[in-house]
């Protein structure tokens, strides 16, 4: 991850015409994590973010340290009010 943006400090003249395409490519990648977007919902030709992500993978590990194994009964899916 840090290389992305040491390229980009390397290409760039000065901090602010780093700042630009650094925020565009981390926008990116924060918006292919899956929780955006999920995976399913994804165009085919941008599903590959996905797999070069190394915050998806880290999402993903949070999420199966956290959920892994519960299980979440929901008696009824829509709660009922008065009536």
């Amino acid at each position: 991850m840090s290389m992305i943006f040491h390229t980009i400090g390397a290409t760039s003249r000065t901090i602010s015409q780093a700042m630009a395409p650094a925020a565009i490519i981390m926008l990116g990648l924060i918006i292919y994590t899956g929780f955006t977007i999920p995976i399913s919902d994804m165009h085919p030709w941008f599903r590959w973010i996905n797999y070069i992500n190394p915050i998806a993978y880290a999402f993903e590990s949070l999420m199966l340290n956290e959920f892994f194994g519960r299980e979440f009964p929901c008696i009824t899916f829509i709660p009922s009010g008065p009536g």
